[in-house]
């Protein structure tokens, strides 16, 4: 689907951007109108260190509802995660993918981060 494809890649790249530039970032949305336009989402919490699973669940309660309301037509949840490959922890990219009447479909990106600080996907 195209416009999957086209949430993952910018969702990849504002995560890329963010860990080169910060090494971390809070949860973030992108979003599709029917338009085919790409609208970056963010939510604050009223905390000036919220936790960043409170973040998560907040901002994809949000968008579910901008999804049931009709305003987007897809979204895409991002956030900094780590996971286990075999007997190794990995830093990734999480990315999941919020459809009207469709189940999230979720994907994982490794990465690493090269000596001049950039950051390489694993799986591209």
């Amino acid at each position: 689907m195209i416009e999957e494809n086209t949430l993952i890649e910018r969702a990849k790249a504002h995560a890329k951007y963010y860990l080169e530039e910060a090494n971390e970032f809070y949860p973030f949305g992108i979003c599709l109108t029917e338009e085919n336009k790409i609208v970056p989402v963010s939510i604050g919490l009223d905390e000036e260190f919220p936790n960043a699973r409170e973040v998560y669940a907040e901002l994809k309660g949000a968008l579910e509802e901008l999804i049931k309301k009709g305003e987007y037509i897809q979204a895409a949840v991002v956030s900094n995660i780590s996971i286990k490959q075999g007997n190794l922890d990995l830093d990734a990219v999480s990315i999941v993918i919020l459809q009207k009447e469709e189940a999230d479909i979720h994907f994982e990106y490794p990465y690493v981060k090269s000596t001049k600080n950039e950051i390489i996907y694993q799986l591209d």
